[in-house]
Formats: C-alpha cells, sequence, structure tokens
C-alpha cells in the first residue's frame, strides 16, 4: 500500500502539495448541509475535489435507493493520524502512510445498507475498499487507469 501511496503522489504531484512527508494542500471543504435531504448536524469534511464530488454523487444515489452514507472520517493530517495510531495501532496506519492524510479516504458509519451498498456500488462512482477486514473504509481512485492495478489485490 505505501507503493501504491508512493505512486498517487507522484501523478498528482502537480495537482497537490507535499509538505513533511504528508498531504497539506488542495483540499475541499464540505459539510452535511451541502447534501441534499439530509441534515447530519453539519459536520465538516475535507477529501481532494474528484473524491469530494464523487461521494456527493454517489451520496445523492445511494440516498435514492434508501441508504445514508455518513461520514465518520475524511481527510485527517499527519498530526491526527499518528494520536490514532499511538491509539490503535492494529487498526490504524502509521502516519505518513494513511489514504487519510491526502484526502482520498472515507470511512463510514455503520448506517443500515451503507457498507453492503458500498461494496456493491462504490467501484461506480470511483471508490474501492482496500482491506476486506475494514468494511468502513473506502478509498477513491476514480477513473484512473495509472491506479486500476490497486483495485486487485491490493
Amino acid at each position: 500500500m505505501r507503493f501504491a501511496l508512493l505512486l498517487l503522489f507522484s501523478l498528482s504531484a502537480s495537482a497537490v502539495e507535499l509538505s513533511s512527508g504528508y498531504f497539506d494542500g488542495k483540499l475541499v471543504m464540505f459539510t452535511t448541509q451541502d447534501l441534499p435531504g439530509v441534515d447530519l448536524q453539519g459536520f465538516k469534511h475535507k477529501l481532494i475535489k474528484e473524491a469530494a464530488d464523487s461521494y456527493m454523487d454517489m451520496f445523492a444515489a445511494a440516498m435514492r435507493e434508501g441508504v445514508l452514507l455518513k461520514l465518520n472520517y475524511s481527510y485527517r493530517d499527519y498530526n491526527v493520524q499518528k494520536a490514532l495510531y499511538r491509539k490503535m495501532p492494529r487498526v490504524a496506519a502509521a502516519p505518513g502512510t494513511s489514504s487519510h492524510e491526502i484526502g482520498l479516504a472515507i470511512d463510514l458509519s455503520n448506517t443500515p445498507g451503507a457498507h453492503k451498498w458500498m461494496a456493491a456500488r462504490g467501484e461506480d462512482f470511483g471508490w474501492w475498499r482496500p482491506y476486506p477486514n475494514e468494511p468502513w473504509h473506502f478509498e477513491f481512485v476514480g477513473n484512473l487507469p495509472e491506479l486500476a492495478y490497486m483495485r486487485v489485490g491490493g
């Protein structure tokens, strides 16, 4: 996975800024108030623009099918990842290696049908689940053919 993140960094170097080994640049802030038909207390989230746009489209599609894709986490910086890793080293990625740090990962709440819907439909929107033992965690690869290998075998 570390290689995949390095490849992603190199592929998108013109679109993002890297600092001290982690992403801290071009993120889009969006809130659940921006999402049609639902109010989840306006929690703020950040993703890169392509991932945020895809999430909004995916959220609307899931809502039409009666499924709420509520986010627990999206972007988190190096220091937050470091604290999370210290607290849960068997679950959280080591700081500097998480797709959350570059705005390309989401963790979903276990609302009824959310994980199952994402497993079945997430790839239609460019999201995939890289870790079979983490049904809440999805990463955005969009339609980048250079990253298609990540969808098989991780």
